[in-house]
């Protein structure tokens, strides 16, 4: 059977994107969303792959007391059996990392299941700081034997880790954690910034707009996951209140909500987004993070036995002045009594900021039906332009890359890694460039926007940035770095810690747009 890639959840599935007031209590404008009504979650099957968010744990340092590591040191970090975390049966973990160079050398501390000395360009979980630079960074870390992980710093540096989910490995979890699901992509959406309430470039939909398999309530109906047939009414275009376009102000507390939905909301237990500050005037952080003191919450997840932790939400940006940045955040659930998200945005810097958020995906309850489930792999570089490794750079505005067949299979969906780009100087500018991962199979006119779209990375001259990715694959099994605007020359290098797969098996995967498990790592899931 030929494998057939699921559409993503669409733009259309975004219902509303509201800016709410900060300033005290705020009455939330009516939308028209119904009282959200969760279906029963599944108690067959298994959870192997699935995602659990955790409240925010302390793994390493704190962001008060950071831990202090010297050069060419190993730190071993445990993870299971602590702070109410299952004893066993966790593949990986989801960590948010800041790291503070200490001398006068860059730092780099390396994230993986086994210890010893640092080998020159292996690939790497790793996170990268500049001498005066500290940096955050949401990485996934596969786990050792023994449930933990070792952190490698190669210079004097400040860190501190935070927990913010991890990856079930088999069903030993359920009696700590109960049931969940996996990962759900989105067409990008910008929900905060300039062109907020935009889908990012889609030249799948612009080739065939007869094609409404696409144009769906992400309540479930149509051609993806949860879906139940091909054919559907598109749904109204979102409206999104105008102030989520402007600057972040120094010191803002932003309130957003979003809609997904009445027959979704309910499922999801995290939110997936894209953080991005470009060029800030101060030096701050910028913190994404669950907004549960909006109203009175009618489901927070997730609903697992972790214990509650009192560590602050993790900042999603740490930056000085003048810096760009992108990084990735996870944010657990919160879902009001109008079955709205709520998120809050929260800045420390002294001035306004250009900050921009874009929703990517989610996490849910494995309520919706078929979902993408996680499969640990050897952390592997499958793609540098440099070298020519899977295609050869610079990057033009649809370079296709072929990762290797052994990471990437015929049934593989998306890849979880580190995208490190590296912007040349420029003799034309300093005008940043960007990059947005697409599925080779949606190149096109579209895909390259000249300015910056949802889902982008930006690249600014002369740098090298890390930000990680979770980037779909096409039906062909690449995918494609779309380069974009007048920045400068660009090479890119992917490293990847692991893959998301469809699960379970379905009895058409013709008609649902899901293949056949994947032999092996799905077999005990699939039993019945």
């Amino acid at each position: 059977m030929s494998r057939r890639r699921p559409p993503r959840r669409a733009l259309a599935g975004l219902a509303a994107a509201l800016l709410l007031g900060v300033a005290g209590p705020a009455a939330l404008p009516t939308t028209g969303a119904v009282a959200a009504t969760a279906d029963p979650v599944p108690t067959t099957g298994s959870v192997a792959g699935a995602f659990y968010p955790v409240p925010t744990t302390a793994l390493l340092g704190t962001a008060a007391r950071p831990a202090v590591l010297g050069a060419a040191s190993t730190t071993t970090v445990g993870v299971t059996g602590r702070d109410g975390l299952p004893p066993a049966g966790v593949s990986a973990v989801v960590v948010n990392v800041t790291l503070e160079a200490t001398s006068g050398r860059a730092a780099l501390l390396a994230l993986r299941p086994q210890a010893g000395p640092l080998a020159t360009g292996s690939p790497l979980t790793s996170v990268t700081a500049l001498p005066g630079r500290p940096t955050t960074t949401l990485a996934t870390v596969p786990l050792d034997p023994d449930g933990g992980f070792s952190a490698v710093a190669s210079a004097p540096a400040r860190v501190h880790v935070d927990l913010v989910g991890l990856y079930a490995a088999d069903d030993t979890v359920v009696a700590a954690l109960g049931a969940s699901g996996g990962y759900q992509p989105m067409s990008a959406v910008r929900v905060v910034g300039p062109g907020a309430g935009a889908a990012a470039p889609d030249s799948s939909d612009a080739s065939d707009a007869s094609d409404t398999s696409d144009a769906t309530d992400a309540g479930g109906a149509g051609d993806g996951p949860g879906g139940t047939d091909a054919t559907t009414t598109p749904s109204p275009q979102p409206t999104v209140d105008t102030g989520l376009a402007r600057p972040l102000a120094g010191g803002e507390r932003r309130a957003v909500a979003l809609d997904l939905g009445a027959a979704t909301a309910p499922h999801v237990t995290a939110l997936l987004l894209r953080v991005t500050a470009l060029v800030v005037p101060s030096a701050g952080t910028v913190t994404l993070a669950a907004d549960p003191g909006a109203g009175e919450p009618t489901q927070v997840a997730p609903a697992t036995g972790v214990a509650a932790s009192s560590a602050a939400p993790s900042p999603t940006l740490t930056l000085t002045a003048g810096a760009t940045a992108s990084n990735l955040a996870v944010v657990p659930a919160v879902v009001d009594g109008d079955g709205l998200l709520r998120l809050v945005l929260a800045s420390t810097l002294t001035d306004r900021a250009d900050v921009r958020v874009d929703l990517v995906g989610f996490y849910d309850d494995g309520g919706l039906g078929p979902d993408l489930r996680f499969r640990s792999l050897p952390v592997g570089r499958v793609v540098d332009t440099r070298v020519g490794l899977g295609a050869s750079g610079p990057l033009t505005a649809a370079t296709t890359l072929t990762p290797d067949t052994s990471v990437v299979g015929g049934d593989t969906f998306a890849l979880v890694g580190t995208l490190t780009t590296l912007g040349a100087r420029s003799a034309a500018g300093t005008a940043a460039g960007q990059v947005r991962a697409v599925p080779s199979d949606e190149l096109g006119p579209a895909a390259a926007p000249a300015g910056p779209a949802p889902g982008g990375v930006p690249v600014p001259v002369g740098s090298q940035q890390s930000t990680p990715v979770q980037p779909e694959v096409g039906t062909d099994g690449s995918l494609a770095l779309a380069a974009g605007g007048a920045g400068p020359r660009m090479q890119a290098v992917l490293d990847v810690v692991g893959s998301f797969e469809a699960y379970p098996e379905v009895a058409d995967p013709s008609a649902r747009g899901w293949v056949d498990a994947v032999p092996g790592w799905q077999v005990r899931a699939l039993a019945r």
